[in-house]
């Protein structure tokens, strides 16, 4: 039951706080994902970041990052925005 919540929470605007490991003080927000990743806007440097299902998995699995909320629509709105400005590099 623990690991069906953990892809519940797996939709546009989720947040997510690592605590240890490389990417230890960081916050991800997943700002879309395909067949293959999950991609994220990592706060606060605002960078953009592309993980592997399966990595991603790991890290929720060992305890290295924890779902935090799912930010409120203008929140997201603006992770989503510089998102799509790094990537286009508008």
């Amino acid at each position: 039951m623990k690991l069906l919540n953990l892809f519940k929470k797996k939709k546009p605007g989720a947040i997510y706080a690592f605590n240890k490991g490389i990417y230890a003080a960081k916050m991800f927000v997943l700002i879309y994902s395909d067949k293959a990743k999950y991609n994220f806007l990592v706060l606060p440097e605002n960078l953009v970041l592309n993980l592997d299902k399966k990595e991603f998995f790991y890290y929720l699995t060992s305890k290295q990052c924890e779902f935090v909320e799912v930010l409120p629509d203008f929140v997201f709105s603006t992770c989503k925005a510089q998102y799509l400005k790094n990537i286009t590099g508008a």
